[in-house]
């Protein structure tokens, strides 16, 4: 059986992963243009027709002042095959005893679909009704003011943040950003991620920095996803460092529940190690 929630600590915060479609992708998807025995000798894999684990997740970090979440995943969908916890996001968070009205902050990587889901409910009603919503201010611009945007999921992400706007819950910010005591908004090449400290530890929650952990090894190998691999590869350099930096553990939304991990580099070649936390 799939993971679909672990919780840890980080000094004296909880941690919560909490998966809304645990599920498997082609890994063709996540390598676009890397040679197939590169990254199944990475992946140890036999096939290249093997699929790998994938996640559509948010995180629940819980301090003794404040509960927040970062992203709201995929939102509400009909069920979908070989896919555990397909949207039940809501169903997670209640298992660890707090529910939408509890969610004082929620911040968001980015406004891609898969990230802001559940900024409504499954009857069109906001979610998190206590929750002021973090946006980095260009990526707000890009989607919700740009008229050049002619992704084919603007007016999707539009319907998830324009009643939030009407609602006045949607606050953006410029560059780097300190939500509170232990979550800054680091700002990298199309993205956000976030950084969390507490109790002289920290975490890096990548978001689509890293689809998958490898990305950070190899910051050359792109998912289709990525649109300008140039600004991919220099998002992927900047989190690296940071995560060498802080001695940082890492982590990401669409990576498998739980997976932690700390980089390394040595001569320009990077390295992770997979930790376990309770």
């Amino acid at each position: 059986m799939t993971n679909i929630s672990a919780t840890f600590t980080l000094g004296d915060l909880q941690i919560s992963q909490l998966s809304d479609g645990a599920t498997f992708r082609d890994p063709k998807i996540l390598f676009d243009g890397v040679d197939e025995s590169e990254w199944t000798h990475a992946l140890g894999l036999k096939s290249t027709d093997e699929l790998i684990p994938f996640n559509f997740s948010s995180f629940l970090v819980e301090s003794a002042d404040s509960k927040l979440l970062i992203d709201t995943a995929y939102g509400h969908r009909d069920a979908e095959p070989n896919t555990e916890s397909c949207a039940e996001l809501l169903v997670r968070m209640s298992e660890k005893g707090v529910q939408p009205e509890d969610i004082d902050f929620v911040v968001h990587s980015h406004l891609h679909f898969d990230h802001v889901g559940w900024n409504l409910d499954k009857d069109g009603n906001i979610t998190f009704p206590n929750a002021m919503h973090i946006i980095a201010e260009p990526e707000f611009d890009w989607w919700i003011n740009y008229e050049g945007n002619d992704h084919p999921l603007k007016e999707k992400v539009q319907s998830r943040i324009n009643p939030l706007i009407d609602n006045n819950q949607i606050k953006t910010f410029v560059g780097d950003y300190k939500v509170n005591e232990f979550l800054t908004m680091i700002y990298a090449p199309g993205h956000t991620v976030q950084l969390l400290e507490s109790g002289g530890e920290s975490l890096l929650i990548v978001g689509d920095g890293a689809h998958h952990p490898q990305h950070l090894i190899h910051q050359d190998w792109h998912p289709i996803f990525d649109w300008d691999r140039p600004q991919a590869r220099a998002s992927r350099k900047k989190i690296a460092s940071l995560a060498i930096e802080k001695d940082s553990l890492v982590t990401g939304v669409h990576w498998p529940v739980l997976t932690l991990a700390k980089l390394s580099e040595k001569d320009g070649r990077y390295a992770l190690k997979f930790i376990d936390r309770d």
